[in-house]
């Protein structure tokens, strides 16, 4: 079973895409929350003994592995009746053999020799250093997908799933065995030894198929009778030395390949054509890689290698490979009659075929990837036809609505249940929208990754609604924007204000996704600007690590606070389960800072206030709208400033009106009027502008009806709204101060 986009791991890594996935496992990009960074996660999901010291091993191998051309593992862990977890580098672009597929180069699948012998020679570099840790590392799975390019140029040689550790005293490898057909040398399926020379069998079939196009044919059928064709016979473009060098790369017999990398690479030298410029033997490297006209791939060439003494590349003929004589040397994989070569092939056969269930592999090996790593497995910008088409008929509109209404900040869902009902009730008592009645369906998402997703999914695939109000808090808002640009249904969050919300990691619009909030990057300037306008010159920033919205608000602040002439004197990072900030209170007051940025939920601001003030703290406390709420503690936050979306003071029609609706509709404790807080008015908001698009769409086509809220200019409780490109509104903020026990505006501040 797949991870669902949107779950969180350890409460750390988001899953983001599926990349492709095996019998016993899959390859996902994640998300790291602490390090706000794109990862690879590697699941393993089969139990048995073996799998699970293979996958540790792997684990083991490339955490000590430090090269450019080698990915690096930063985490490993298991969770309880889930499996294994690897997380590495996520390597950006794509392999070669999506590369050569792309190709339009001649022959067909093949990619320009220059280019190919650039980046094999980063990937001989990684394998002389595999090769030469003590013990030596055999990769053992080299080939196309494998391999993968960065958009600066970098090869990376990926997935070390069957990668082998080899005992220079027994002359073998540690661990199970696993084959590629056309990649995997003769030894691999049987039980002889496999060393580095295994690896340059595997190089050399890779050069072949990348220069060539065609897949060479398995190693089983080249010792009964080798059908290897010359490269240059596949290619006449191919530079005559090159190809006896792969030839003799890809020998049946190791004794007769080229026994080391060095020798391989100096091979690769002399054989590698001479420009015109360049007056000696190189094999280039890239500088800058550009798409020029006509797809060729610009390389900026190396410098002059200068050559020793030439090596003897003396390969047989394929005449003479299509009568192997294996010497009598001790080497269990050559026969000395047919039963036994038929043996082998009967067990390579049956490896192959166990081979394919596999628990697996990042980037390629036997994946069936899903998306490739430079797709975007998000819909492109919507196309929209002309026609509106309206809903069926007799079918009410269905909007679901995620919202805390449980869980830390339930406040938070009460407040935003309450503006979207009200917003509903008004369509409806008006006929609707497209002569339909409005169906709300509310759904508790806890202000939580995993809870948030589980609604989502439920409200999308059961309930069949194809517009959602909500989440409230960004690191739930986040996991779901990703299920509904899957899923084509139009999102809105009335108060998710991180930016990761409607803009997907790559710099892209997320299509379906929209907020009716400013974002935290004005959040954070905004009480940038008011500290730096009130005089203070030095800061302090407390957020929750594991919070998408703290470390927006407060990576924000302190950038531009810091842009102003400001100074951060301090950083420190707590987790949602905290409840005492004694020690971080201290070094707040050591530090003489006269602010104190905390940009999180009232629940927290209630805590770290009252223990501020306990231990008589100076700084000047400010926040974010995650302040605004009626169960904000206003004597913990006494003398403190944050930024909010409205203010109840305005004395707009819109404003005045939306007060008195809202307070006839909703009593407090002691049965008087309710003021509306910027959940609810956002809420209120959010739904009007999603409604009113449905109606500009004249149809419940998701598509049609995204299209038309990102166009839609739209007067509002929190302002006047229009869309910029990535789904943001355009409007400004008021800064709200905390005094008497009472929360007043301040003032406002304009985009």
């Amino acid at each position: 079973m797949t991870l669902a986009t949107g779950t969180v791991l350890i409460d750390r890594y988001r899953i983001v895409r599926l990349l492709g996935q095996g019998g016993f496992g899959a390859v996902y990009r994640v998300w790291d929350l602490h390090l706000n960074a794109p990862y690879a996660l590697k699941e393993n999901l089969d139990t048995s003994p073996e799998a699970i010291r293979q996958f540790a091993r792997e684990a083991q191998i490339l955490a000590n592995l430090h090269h450019p051309n080698l990915p690096r593992v930063t985490d490993h862990f298991s969770l309880p009746d889930q499996g294994q977890y690897l997380v590495m580098e996520y390597v950006e672009g794509e392999d070669l053999e999506e590369m050569r597929r792309k190709s339009t180069c001649q022959p067909a699948g093949s990619l320009p020799e220059e280019q190919v012998l650039t980046w094999i020679s980063q990937i001989l570099d990684a394998l002389e250093y595999l090769h030469n840790q003590n013990p030596p590392i055999i990769h053992r799975d080299i080939k196309p997908a494998n391999i993968r390019i960065t958009p600066q140029g970098r090869a990376t040689l990926v997935d070390f799933g069957i990668a082998k550790i080899f005992n220079p005293v027994l002359k073998t490898t540690v661990g199970a065995r696993a084959i590629t057909p056309g990649f995997s040398p003769l030894e691999q399926y049987g039980q002889a030894a496999t060393d580095a020379r295994s690896d340059i069998y595997a190089l050399g079939a890779t050069l072949y198929v990348l220069l060539t196009g065609r897949t060479p044919p398995e190693s089983t059928a080249r010792a009964w009778n080798d059908p290897l064709l010359p490269p240059e016979q596949l290619n006449p473009h191919l530079s005559p030395a090159v190809s006896p060098v792969i030839i003799k790369a890809m020998q049946a017999d190791p004794v007769d390949r080229w026994q080391n990398i060095a020798e391989l690479r100096l091979a690769l030298h002399q054989a590698t054509p001479v420009p015109a410029a360049a007056g000696g033997n190189y094999i280039p490297t890239v500088k800058e890689i550009s798409p020029a006209p006509q797809d060729v791939i610009v390389v900026s060439p190396a410098k002059p290698v200068l050559t020793t003494t030439p090596i003897e590349v003396n390969t047989p003929s394929p005449r003479v490979l299509q009568k192997v004589d294996f010497p009598a040397r001790a080497t269990p994989y050559r026969p000395k009659s047919r039963l036994p070569v038929i043996l082998a092939l009967g067990a390579g056969l049956f490896l192959l075929l166990v081979s394919a269930t596999l628990g697996y592999l990042i980037f390629g090996s036997g994946l069936q990837p899903t998306a490739t790593p430079e797709q975007v497995i998000l819909p492109p910008p919507p196309t929209f036809s002309s026609g509106a088409v309206p809903p069926e008929s007799g079918m009410p509109i269905r909007v679901g609505m995620l919202a805390p209404l449980s869980g830390a900040v339930p406040t938070f869902g009460i407040s935003t249940l309450e503006g979207v009902q009200l917003a509903v009730k008004e369509w409806n008592d008006k006929g609707g929208v497209l002569g339909k009645k409005i169906e709300l369906i509310v759904a508790d998402s806890q202000c939580e990754a995993d809870p948030a997703v589980n609604a989502a999914n439920k409200l999308i695939d059961q309930d069949k609604v194809k517009f959602i109000v909500g989440e409230v808090c960004s690191k739930a808002s986040i996991p779901v924007s990703e299920i509904v640009n899957q899923k084509k249904v139009v999102q809105i969050s009335p108060t998710s204000t991180n930016t990761g919300v409607t803009v997907d990691m790559d710099g892209n619009a997320k299509p379906f996704t929209f907020r009716a909030c400013f974002i935290d990057p004005f959040q954070g300037l905004v009480m940038a600007k008011f500290a730096a306008g009130k005089g203070f010159k030095t800061a302090f920033v407390m957020y929750d690590q594991g919070n998408d919205y703290t470390v927006g608000l407060a990576q924000a602040f302190e950038k531009s606070f810091t842009e102003l002439g400001g100074q951060v004197v301090g950083k420190e990072t707590y987790t949602a389960q905290d409840t005492d900030f004694s020690a971080i209170l201290t070094k707040v007051a050591d530090s003489k800072a006269e602010v104190l940025y905390l940009p999180d939920y009232y629940n927290i601001i209630n805590l770290v206030g009252a223990q501020a003030k306990d231990k008589g703290v100076a700084a000047v406390m400010m926040g974010g709208d995650g302040w605004d709420s009626a169960n904000l503690d206003v004597k913990a936050a006494e003398g403190g400033f944050y930024s909010n979306h409205y203010d109840p003071g305005d004395t707009r029609p819109i404003v005045v009106g939306w007060l008195k609706k809202y307070g006839a509709a909703y009593k407090d404790d002691q049965g008087q009027p309710k003021v509306p807080d910027a959940l609810a008015t956002l809420a209120y908001d959010a739904t009007n502008l999603l409604i009113a698009a449905i109606q500009k769409a004249g149809t419940d086509d998701s598509t049609k009806v995204a299209e038309a809220l990102a166009g839609i200019s739209w007067e509002g409780v929190s302002g006047l709204i229009t869309f910029d490109e990535f789904h943001n509104p355009i409007k400004a903020a008021a800064v709200i101060g905390v005094a008497g026990g009472n929360k007043t505006f301040v003032e406002s501040v304009a985009p």
